[in-house]
């Protein structure tokens, strides 16, 4: 199974220990574990998450914000079936729709932010406006894209960081194709790719693809 199915299970168990079911559970099964992989009785969760990676990526839509999604969708009371985890038919998913809406997610952005802070603490690298997903960026974009000023979004690129894959305010964004063009003009490597985390900044740099001027 991929890495990311890993990870994806990783982020939906910490999620669930936030669900109310999960905490009243804990009073009287102090022990209470997180899901594993491959249950004794029951599918391979794995394979699930991978399936879930795959629709996903068809959709361009991120599987962790989506995971969390969905906890936002149960209100919290309780985690999301696993069998639900893909919409059977996304145009009546709630899920789907509350997904592409311009809101807050300050407990997904808390997560994210303090795996970056981890990465960075560990690797000693800071962080990269030409790759990170910045929670800052997203609350700009978010306000532009409610007051409906995409353009204004754009033309202030400094400051919002251009379109990132991870944003869900930039998949909702009418102006998405021209603020991507606009932001790969300014670069001289592919920054959707290490954006997407398909190259690393190592990988540019040796590539000669960094431009460190820009």
């Amino acid at each position: 199974m991929s890495q990311q199915a890993e990870k994806l299970l990783a982020r939906y168990n910490e999620f669930r220990r936030k669900t109310n079911g999960y905490q009243e559970a804990k009073t009287s099964k102090p022990y209470l574990r997180d899901l594993v992989a491959k249950p004794k009785n029951g599918p391979d969760r794995l394979k699930q998450l991978d399936a879930l990676a795959m629709w996903c990526a068809q959709e361009g839509i991120d599987p962790e914000r989506w995971i969390y999604t969905m906890f936002v969708s149960y209100r919290w009371m309780h985690a999301p079936p696993f069998q639900n985890l893909i919409p059977k038919n996304k145009k009546t998913s709630k899920t789907y729709a509350l997904y592409f809406k311009a809101r807050e997610t300050p407990e997904y952005d808390r997560v994210v932010r303090q795996r970056v802070e981890a990465k960075q603490m560990q690797s000693g690298v800071v962080f990269d406006p030409n790759r990170d997903f910045s929670a800052t960026a997203e609350h700009l974009k978010r306000r532009y894209l409610s007051e409906g000023r995409p353009d204004e979004c754009m033309e202030n690129m400094d400051e919002t960081l251009g379109f990132h894959p991870k944003s869900i305010a930039c998949v909702r964004c009418p102006m998405q194709t021209h603020c991507m063009n606009a932001l790969q003009q300014r670069v001289s490597f592919n920054i959707f790719a290490l954006r997407r985390g398909e190259i690393t900044a190592e990988q540019a740099y040796s590539l000669g693809l960094f431009d460190e001027s820009r």
